[in-house]
């Protein structure tokens, strides 16, 4: 299968850098974030990160991402963010 790997410690990296933009984006308790990643470790870092801010997530194919408007945050394939 292939593909990028990463130490414990680079996910955790990751990981608390995009909870911590997750916690000044507003999610917290009772917030629930939409996944809308491929399989991957992008995705595990996603999971864990929604987790240590606090919120609950789930998954979406990501063709169905904007038709679907609940969540209250949406983490996708954008790479344009700090932990990546």
């Amino acid at each position: 299968m292939g593909g990028e790997s990463l130490s414990f410690g680079e996910v955790e990296s990751r990981a608390n850098r995009l909870a911590r933009f997750l916690v000044a984006q507003g999610v917290g308790r009772e917030s629930v974030v939409g996944l809308c990643l491929p399989r991957g470790v992008d995705a595990v870092v996603a999971m864990l990160a929604v987790w240590k801010a606090g919120g609950a997530f789930f998954c979406r194919l990501i063709r169905f991402s904007l038709l679907s408007g609940s969540g209250s945050c949406w983490l996708t394939v954008v790479r344009c963010w700090c932990w990546v």
